[in-house]
C-alpha cells in the first residue's frame, strides 16, 4: 500500500500467472477451499492453533479508543508515494464508532481546497504486533470507482532500512469499483523492490462490500499465510530461503486501516460514487466489526 510505482503494478498485472507458476512463495493450494485440507504443517501455528487473545478492538461505545490508535495526517509525500489524492484528516466527518462498528468515511467535498478526505489509523507507538501469532479483522470495504480501502501493516523500527526493505504486510487490498475482489500481498527488498500476492474473487451475491467477511493473517517465523473466512487460502510465502538474514517480516509491525482515494493502484475517483457532506450510505464506507490479535 505505502510505495507503489504504476510500472511495478504493471508487471504484477501483466506476470502474476507466471509468477504463481515459477516461484516456491506461491502456495499451489492459494485462493482455494481449504475445508477439506489439514493446514497443520510441524509445530507452526494453524487457524485452529489454542492461542491467547492478546490485543483487541471491538469498537464499542461511540468514540475511537485514543489507548489502541492514532491518526497519520496529511497527503504524505506525492500522495503517500502513490500519487494518492486524499488529505488523511481526524475529524468525526471521516471516521465514525458506533453499533459496534468502525466506519471510514471517504468524502469529496466539490467546494474545498483539499476536495478528497478520509482517515488513516495506525496503531503506532500504542502497540506492536509480532510473530509468531494470528491477526483476525471482520471487514466491509466500500463500493465506489477510485476508493482503495486496505488493512495493511509496516515496520516499527526500519531494521533493514527504509522501504521496502524492511518489509511490508498488506493483509487486505481492495478496489473500489471490484468489491467481488480483495488482495493481500508481502513487500520486500531482493536486489530491488520485490512484492508477491494472491486475491480472493466471490460472487456477486456475496461481494465484499454487501457481506462481511473475515482476514486473517496466520504469522510464523518462516510462513505467512492469509486466509478468507478460514476457509480459502488467499495466499502463503516462505522467504527464509531466500533471504536468509535479511529476511523482514519477524520484527514488530504495527496495524494501519485506511481508505485512499485515487492513486496508481486504481482508477480515478469518480466523485458521485464517493460520499458526500449531504449524501452518504454504508455501502460507500469501509467498515471494520473487530480486529484480534491471538499469540
Amino acid at each position: 500500500m505505502k510505495i507503489r510505482c504504476v510500472i511495478c503494478l504493471f508487471i504484477f498485472l501483466a506476470y502474476a500467472p507466471f509468477l504463481a507458476s515459477n516461484t516456491k512463495m506461491i502456495s499451489e493450494t492459494a485462493n482455494q477451499d481449504t475445508s477439506s485440507i489439514t493446514i497443520h504443517k510441524g509445530n507452526t501455528l494453524s487457524l485452529d492453533s489454542d492461542l491467547n487473545l492478546i490485543w483487541q478492538d471491538e469498537f464499542e461505545g461511540v468514540e475511537l479508543d485514543r489507548d489502541k490508535w492514532d491518526f497519520q495526517i496529511g497527503n504524505g509525500v506525492n500522495g503517500w508515494g502513490n500519487n494518492e489524492l486524499q488529505f488523511y484528516t481526524s475529524r468525526p466527518a471521516n471516521h465514525r464508532v458506533s453499533d459496534g462498528l468502525l466506519k471510514i468515511i471517504p468524502l469529496y467535498h466539490p467546494d474545498h481546497n483539499k476536495p478528497f478526505t478520509s482517515s488513516k489509523l495506525v496503531t503506532k507507538d500504542k502497540f506492536n504486533f509480532s510473530s509468531p501469532g494470528i491477526i483476525s479483522v471482520r471487514f466491509k470495504v466500500p463500493r465506489g470507482q477510485g476508493l482503495w480501502p486496505a488493512i495493511w501493516m509496516m515496520p516499527v523500527n526500519n531494521k533493514f532500512g527504509d522501504w521496502p526493505k524492511s518489509g511490508e504486510i498488506d493483509l487486505m487490498e481492495a478496489r473500489g469499483s471490484n468489491p467481488q475482489q480483495v488482495l493481500s500481498t508481502l513487500h520486500y527488498f531482493q536486489n530491488g523492490h520485490k512484492f508477491q500476492g494472491g486475491e480472493h474473487n466471490e460472487t456477486q451475491a456475496n461481494n465484499f462490500n454487501e457481506k462481511f467477511h473475515v482476514i486473517d493473517l496466520v504469522w510464523n517465523k518462516e510462513k505467512i499465510s492469509f486466509f478468507i473466512d478460514k476457509k480459502y487460502l488467499v495466499f502463503e510465502a516462505s522467504l527464509n530461503d531466500e533471504l536468509g538474514e535479511l529476511y523482514p517480516f519477524n520484527e514488530d509491525f504495527y496495524l494501519i486501516i485506511n481508505v485512499a482515494i485515487g492513486g496508481d493502484f486504481v482508477q480515478e475517483p469518480l466523485t458521485t460514487e464517493i460520499c458526500s457532506p449531504t449524501l452518504c450510505n454504508a455501502s460507500q464506507k469501509l467498515i471494520i466489526d473487530y480486529v484480534r490479535y491471538y499469540q
